[in-house]
Formats: structure tokens, sequence, C-alpha cells
């Protein structure tokens, strides 16, 4: 870990530090959400399709 710096003045900000370990996302996560968003997209487009045959 880091120190991090003031924006303003840059200055060394006592206390605070920079993560620089973050994990990445598992690529099974990123397909969940996908196939999430895609599932999610064709529900919409079977409601719009439903709204428009019921009026």
């Amino acid at each position: 870990m880091r120190s991090a710096t003031c924006p303003a003045c840059g200055g060394e900000l006592e206390g605070a530090a920079v993560r620089e370990d973050v994990p990445k996302v598992p690529w099974h996560f990123t397909l969940l959400l996908v196939a999430l968003g895609l599932y999610l997209s064709w529900r919409f487009v079977q409601l719009a399709l439903w709204l428009a045959h019921r009026l």
C-alpha cells in the first residue's frame, strides 16, 4: 500500500492509504451479468410486444 496525496495541494495525507491490489472480477461473474442483461432485455421486448397487442 502507498500513501495518498491531496488533490488540492499535493501533500501526503496521514492515515490514508490507497489499495493497489484490487482483485479482478471472476469471468463467470461477468458472464452471469451479461446473461442477466440479455434476459432482462428480452423480457422487456416481450412486455412491449404484449402491450402493443393489448392496446
